[in-house]
């Protein structure tokens, strides 16, 4: 039953719909976009409903009692949307709140949540009625159940799985909060009790007076047992026997009976007999948690923070609300919590994969506290695509025996790579044959490349955490960033356990790779993808792009190209042809942009250094950049255009150039590696070389390329990646038909011509 149950009896918000219509409503924008737009409407409805003193309406009847719990679901939903403590309007909230009361469960549960995120941010302001708020709800469960009623008396001896959900998430509030009064009896009764109670199909009912299975109550369950999986100890897991944990048959039920239920819940035909169960935002909530808990990023062939998200997109009002105030603001937090960032893909692949359980969980939670951003992760797998693994910028993969990836596999792996994710990998329970299959399995992925020990004086030990060589890292990178970074250690056995103070080391060094690999805490909400789809239809205007092969590493992001193509064709309607080709080879090639980068020294012959100087002075516009900001090459090559053209002719290129001014750039952004060392620019630091009033060459000291892929890493040092596209979608239409010449081939010049 949903919060607004406890109040009174509501009519049915309209009909559901099915899962295809809710998916049509979002077409002219992108999902997040429409979320974002879709929270800032909510938001707006639940403080326009705000009264005078701070709080909101209670129930419309006097014999309802909940007078503080609405207040409290609001208070939640807005601070989980972003709304500070210290908001003066959230302030004599807060303040209302620790004032008032009633004897509810979901009011003191609610309320518990409020205070979990407020302490955080207040240096534990409200210590006193948080502790006050679990103790009551500890009392007053019966054997691990919850009623109506919280008069922390334990005398009830009634219970409805809707008010035992919300009981145990007041007191896992407490818990999350290391309020050290909470036993493991009290979680053990709350497993008990919803063992007891499942269906043998996995279902839950609201109070089992019947064969009446909700997908409310099922969601309820299962998200519950997580809870108490994540209090209780779970001696398989930490001997890579995960089958062993508590409850772990009944949670593999429940998430089937999902699976198979999921798109039916959500239609009008559905077959629950009971209105309560068909109240969306309610369920869409048990969903975020059940989602969030387990990790999996699919119930059935549903995406489900997508599907939910379109539901409700499709059934804002147009006051911004979903109807009551109560279910307003079990929509916002469905989109809010579900659309936090996630930092982990665990990929279920065919072997041991899942040993620790609830070890990302713990180690995100960690982090989300550590660094007070909220992160999540997720489950992937195999059969998916990989613009389904965008949502996370780490693909994980643990184990204890060699996994096995067949050729399919191994493309996908490498293509989530190459389009700017990285793998991490970790070793579990001493297991020598998993280390000696990602060895094998990294050598066939990146074959240019090795994977070799983290040095000490790494940035991986120090960029926030100063470790003494523990986590021992090894690392497969291209010279720009990690393509893919290998654990020695078993940290996946302290974060299962919850190890974070005597075992810190383990902690601290993933929070080190989360860092690193996202420059510094950089990461997208859920279900934005940075790599583009290819274009509906052709565009109509090409450049044709040479990338300059040489003996040296000349290709350390191969896609690099393909997405600049891709976001070309959808921003401005023009594509890239874009073909490797020998230095040597470039005045010959009909190229009318050529590409230089790398991370090592640049060498260059006389024939090279000569055809790059017939290329440019016959009209072709030269741009390099030193990938990832990598000094040995920015040296080099900066010296070599000096001996091709003349040193005093590389300068700064003005604000005035029409490389910023044809097609605006209004904003200059660095990467946190850049900032750090280069202050906090606002200005571009491009150098060019100017043939008449022809820009002919394009250099950059700072990054594009990695840019370009579209990822976030402190390794590279340069511009943030949508200050990359811009650049060089300039340099593009320059070459399309603005001074740097037409987007056809420059012609073959003259011995005289480029002597001139």
């Amino acid at each position: 039953m949903r919060f607004a149950a406890l109040l009174v009896v509501v009519v049915l918000l309209g009909l559901l719909t099915s899962v295809a219509a809710a998916q049509a409503q979002v077409t002219a924008e992108s999902l997040d976009e429409a979320v974002t737009k879709a929270i800032a409407k909510g938001v707006k409805n639940l403080w326009d409903q705000r009264q005078a003193d701070g709080s909101w309406p209670a129930a419309s009847t006097s014999s309802s009692g909940f007078s503080m719990g609405p207040t409290a679901l609001a208070a939640y939903a807005l601070l989980e949307n972003g709304v500070s403590p210290q908001d003066e309007r959230m302030a004599a909230t807060l303040d209302w709140l620790a004032k008032h009361d009633d004897d509810k469960t979901y009011s003191h549960a609610v309320r518990c949540q409020v205070w979990l995120i407020v302490n955080r941010k207040t240096n534990n302001k409200y210590q006193k009625e948080f502790e006050a708020d679990v103790k009551r709800l500890i009392l007053s469960a019966w054997d691990g159940a919850y009623m109506y009623d919280a008069k922390g008396t334990g005398k009830e001896h009634h219970y409805d799985n809707s008010n035992s959900q919300f009981g145990v998430l007041g007191v896992w509030a407490g818990a999350r909060a290391n309020m050290e009064f909470i036993d493991a009896k009290y979680w053990q009764a709350v497993a008990k009790h919803w063992l007891k109670y499942q269906h043998p199909d996995g279902a839950w009912d609201y109070a089992h007076t019947g064969p009446d299975p909700r997908p409310t109550m099922t969601a309820a369950g299962v998200a519950t047992l997580f809870v108490c999986m994540d209090n209780l100890p779970n001696e398989g897991a930490l001997r890579c026997r995960a089958s062993q944990g508590p409850g772990h048959k009944a949670v593999q039920r429940g998430l089937a009976w999902l699976e198979r239920n999921f798109e039916d819940s959500l239609r009008e035909e559905s077959y629950i007999p009971s209105a309560w169960s068909a109240f969306m935002p309610y369920y869409l909530y048990g969903i975020e948690r059940v989602g969030l808990a387990s990790g999996y990023k699919y119930f059935g062939k549903s995406d489900w923070y997508k599907t939910g998200a379109r539901w409700l997109l499709r059934k804002q009002g147009k006051s911004g609300g979903w109807g009551a105030q109560y279910d307003t603001a079990f929509a916002l937090l469905f989109l809010a919590r579900g659309r936090n960032p996630v930092l982990f893909n665990k990929l279920e692949y065919k072997g041991d994969w899942n040993n620790r359980p609830r070890a990302l969980a713990n180690l995100t939670e960690y982090i989300g506290k550590s660094f007070e951003a909220t992160v999540n992760w997720q489950i992937v797998n195999l059969k998916s695509a990989v613009s389904e693994w965008h949502d996370a910028p780490i693909l994980y993969l643990s184990g204890s025996k060699a996994p096995s990836f067949t050729e399919e596999e191994l493309g996908k792996l490498r293509a989530y790579v190459q389009q700017g994710g990285t793998i991490l990998s970790v070793r579990e329970c001493q297991g020598a044959a998993f280390v000696a299959g990602m060895k094998r399995i990294y050598a066939k992925l990146f074959p240019d490349y090795e994977l070799v020990p983290v040095p000490r004086d790494h940035a991986l030990y120090s960029v926030h955490f100063r470790l003494r060589g523990r986590p021992r890292l090894l690392m497969v990178s291209n010279g720009v960033r990690p393509l893919a970074i290998h654990v020695e250690d078993d940290v996946a056995l302290p974060w299962q356990a919850r190890m974070e103070k005597t075992q810190a080391w383990a902690y601290k060094g993933a929070a080190n790779i989360f860092l690193y690999v996202t420059d510094k805490g950089s990461l997208r909400a859920r279900g934005v993808n940075h790599w583009p789809a290819e274009p509906a239809s052709a565009p109509s205007r090409k450049v044709k792009v040479a990338r300059l092969k040489y003996a040296g590493n000349w290709n350390p992001e191969p896609l690099a190209y393909e997405r600049l193509s891709r976001l070309l064709a959808a921003d401005v309607g023009l594509g890239l042809d874009v073909a490797t080709t020998e230095i040597k080879l470039l005045p010959s090639s009909g190229a009318a942009v050529a590409t230089l980068t790398g991370t090592t020294a640049l060498q260059a012959s006389a024939e090279e250094q000569e055809a790059l100087r017939q290329f440019v002075t016959a009209g072709g516009l030269l741009v390099v950049d030193a990938a990832g900001g990598a000094r040995a090459f920015a040296k080099s090559a900066e010296a070599l255009l000096g001996e091709v053209f003349g040193g005093t002719r590389i300068r700064r290129l003005p604000a005035t150039s029409s490389l910023y001014t044809d097609k605006q750039i209004k904003e200059f952004k660095y990467r946190r590696q850049t900032r750090e060392r280069a202050g906090n620019l606002r200005e571009p630091l491009l150098k060019g070389i100017m043939l008449g009033d022809r820009l002919g060459v394009v250099y950059s000291r700072e990054d594009l390329t990695c840019g370009l892929v579209g990822c976030a890493s402190y390794a590279c040092d340069g511009y943030t990646p949508e200050t990359a596209y811009e650049i060089m979608r300039n340099v593009m239409l320059l070459a399309a038909g603005g001074k740097a010449g037409p987007a056809s081939a420059p012609a073959v010049p003259t011995e005289n011509s480029v002597r001139q």
